[in-house]
């Protein structure tokens, strides 16, 4: 068992993660850490369910028991991971069976040390830059177990080291482990669920090569379905069909060129796919409502 206390104040002045809240700026300050506990630490008799404006991750590696959160009960068997926001009833340290869990405790701070008090979910969405479903809690397989802990295990390995980069260290790996969560933890809370792996693989063909003519054929060849097929799929998926998805990034990547450079109309077109200029310009202006070079000026006049 391996346990880290914070044992002095003070917020760091790294802004990897940083969140920006109602006009203050708030970084993360790790309060404690413990990998493969596997019993209650002080009297038994104190542990019951409680609240707090803090953040703790727990991850049960072995044993079974009984963890409580928003006052209901869940099994804690290995591989649980229990997500616990500021103000939520909650008792992970169970004293109903012999539950072994690695922990973290987190908190973020502004300057004068007030803390914020979002939801996961919401303090999930501020990096993801998405709307997302929280599963909380939720079951991980033997791999994923393995790589949580071990991104627990080094942030309990930083908490307490005392570097010239050691902030900047920690946070970076507090970073990998949200991003762990995210993926693992967290779905897409959009209508359609979370899109097809061959219907994803299309789309990115298509980002890597929107400036090439492409046929609907080789999409369907390369996502393995049928022309219709890939048209209804990728259409449910991403609401739009595949090629005016490509004309979609198309007109934007002109716009962002009319925006940041110098380049005549005609090299812009020609950079974007379209060796047509009269065709550009009357697509370009179907789209936006102005003509390419209206939207120069307007933008340099801006």
């Amino acid at each position: 068992m391996y346990r880290y206390v914070r044992n002095k104040n003070g917020v760091s002045g790294c802004n990897v993660l940083r969140i920006l809240h109602d006009k203050d700026i708030y970084r993360p300050v790790v309060l404690h850490t413990t990998i493969a506990q596997d019993r209650p630490v002080g009297d038994i008799q104190t542990f019951r369910e409680h609240r707090h404006n803090l953040y703790h991750i727990v991850l049960y590696t072995a044993g079974s028991g009984v963890c409580l959160l928003n006052r209901l009960e869940y099994p804690a068997k290995p591989g649980t991971v229990i997500l616990v926001s500021p103000g939520q009833p909650h008792d992970f340290i169970t004293r109903f069976g012999n539950a072994v869990y690695s922990e973290l405790t987190l908190a973020f701070e502004n300057e004068q040390c007030e803390p914020l008090t979002l939801p996961f979910e919401e303090l999930l969405e501020q990096w993801a830059g998405a709307q997302i479903d929280l599963h909380n809690p939720m079951r991980l397989s033997d791999a994923e177990i393995s790589v949580l802990n071990a991104v627990l295990t080094e942030i309990a390995d930083l908490a307490g080291v005392e570097h010239l980069l050691s902030d900047f260290y920690l946070q970076y790996a507090l970073l990998k482990l949200l991003h762990f969560i995210v993926q693992a933890c967290v779905k897409p809370a959009a209508s359609g669920g979370i899109a097809d792996e061959r219907v994803i693989r299309v789309r990115q063909y298509i980002e890597q090569h929107y400036n090439t003519p492409i046929r609907i054929e080789e999409l369907s060849q390369l996502a393995g379905f049928s022309k219709g097929y890939l048209f209804r799929a990728f259409r449910k998926a991403f609401g739009v069909a595949p090629l005016e998805y490509q004309k979609q990034l198309r007109l934007e990547a002109a716009r962002t060129l009319l925006r940041a450079t110098a380049l005549r109309c005609s090299e812009i077109a020609a950079r974007c796919g379209y060796d047509n200029i009269h065709f550009f310009h009357r697509l370009f202006k179907q789209t936006f409502g102005v003509t390419p070079q209206q939207y120069r000026k307007n933008i340099v006049g801006s």
